[in-house]
């Protein structure tokens, strides 16, 4: 989390993670958590080559692409705020408002085969992120808390099959309490009301007597 990874060179043909990657771009993708404060996104002058960033709420919905095409090519920093957020930025940050507090960055930077990775590298290694409270000074190095009770071996399709429905509409339930549905879900969130899904509230299973055993789990 708050940290980019990059692709340094493109992926073989066996490369099967989505149906099919760029074949011009070397990615850099990060993950962002503002739910405490804001993330300063900076770039550098990429001295005309092109690049983007463009970035995901938790519903996979492109809520801004910075980059070439929209805010140039000069060195830039984007501030990543939760959405109602009122803080304070330094001068010369612009704030992008996400509609979740989990991000998912997925940058991309042109490139023109092999021979030209290591300008591309030097683009890559310039990308920053820094908490708002560390900005300006030496950011503290990040720390990863992982969660031991979270199963990291088995696939998370697998996961999700071997759940019970009360399991499911549970975890779903507590998930949109931290992504809130979009106000264009308002259907969807009229429908999910029926079976005990409130946003912002635990999963009530007294709420579905309509639902038989086998619908339920």
């Amino acid at each position: 989390m708050g940290v980019f990874a990059h692709a340094r060179e493109y992926p073989g043909a066996d490369f099967k993670d989505v149906v099919r990657v760029n074949f011009d771009t070397l990615y850099s993708v990060a993950w962002l958590d503002v739910r405490s404060e804001p993330a300063i996104v900076s770039a550098p002058d990429t001295g005309g080559r092109y690049y983007m960033l463009p970035m995901l709420d938790m519903w996979t919905d492109v809520f801004a692409t910075p980059g070439t095409r929209t805010s140039g090519n000069d060195a830039r920093d984007f501030a990543v705020v939760p959405a109602g957020w009122t803080g304070h930025l330094p001068g010369g940050i612009e704030p992008i408002e996400s509609p979740t507090p989990l991000v998912w960055i997925i940058g991309r930077v042109k490139t023109d085969g092999p021979a030209d990775y290591d300008a591309v590298h030097q683009v890559q290694d310039a990308l920053r992120i820094t908490p708002l409270s560390s900005w300006g000074k030496e950011a503290p190095p990040v720390r990863v808390n992982v969660d031991p009770s979270v199963d990291m071996a088995t696939p998370p399709m697998e996961q999700v099959h071997a759940m019970s429905g009360i399991d499911f509409f549970r975890y779903g339930a507590e998930l949109l309490k931290v992504c809130r549905a979009h106000p264009t879900d308002w259907s969807t969130v009229a429908r999910l009301r029926r079976i005990g899904i409130t946003p912002g509230e635990s999963f009530k299973r007294r709420r579905v007597a309509t639902m038989d055993e086998a619908t339920a789990h």
